[in-house]
């Protein structure tokens, strides 16, 4: 909604950097994680007001110290873990999260069954009473379950096409990887090396 106070988490990428764009056509108050200096620069340059490094700062201790505690409206979390539970904390009354994925699990080149077992653990547990209690919402997305009900998409890839059309609302390629290097596409993601996009090419 207009004005209102936005954490992105993993703002440099693809889908963080849309996220932006549409809060700033919202004229929001955004912060954004991510883990360079460089990231940082480039969300600064693209209107996102507070960057913070994850890497080096506690993201909620530093979204309280900027906004005097006075909390987050909305909060985009594909992180999950520990990070949705800070987050929630960082809510004002009112505000709402919206939880689209748990990358929090995935840790290196191969699967970590104890990581991921700790991650569901440390992920808050919510119930209608709590959510009651502190007014605030918590909301899962998962795209992928979505994409045949078009009565639910429709309207947002409508809107989205009109901010193409327009020219506020641009996706930024990173790199491009042949079919073939999906597995290389996949590492340059997980290394956190991408500012936007990353896209297979098929000849």
């Amino acid at each position: 909604q207009n004005g209102e106070r936005v954490l992105i988490h993993n703002a440099a990428g693809g889908v963080g950097l849309a996220a932006v764009q549409l809060a700033r056509r919202s004229n929001a108050e955004i912060f954004g994680t991510a883990g360079s200096e460089e990231k940082l620069r480039f969300l600064q340059e693209h209107g996102v007001a507070h960057p913070i490094n994850y890497r080096t700062h506690d993201f909620a201790a530093e979204v309280k110290r900027i906004t005097g505690g006075t909390g987050i409206d909305l909060i985009l979390d594909p992180i999950g873990g520990d990070t949705t539970k800070k987050g929630y904390a960082l809510l004002r009354m009112s505000g709402r999260i919206v939880i689209f994925g748990i990358s929090s699990m995935v840790t290196g080149r191969t699967r970590n069954v104890p990581k991921i077992l700790w991650e569901l653990a440390t992920m808050p547990r919510w119930n209608a009473v709590s959510l009651m209690n502190t007014n605030k919402g918590v909301y899962g997305l998962n795209a992928l379950k979505l994409w045949d009900e078009e009565s639910v998409l429709g309207p947002v890839v409508q809107g989205m096409s009109t901010g193409v059309q327009e020219g506020w609302l641009r996706a930024r390629v990173d790199k491009t990887f042949p079919l073939a290097e999906a597995g290389k596409a996949h590492e340059h993601i997980q290394d956190r090396r991408n500012i936007g996009k990353v896209v297979l090419t098929v000849e």
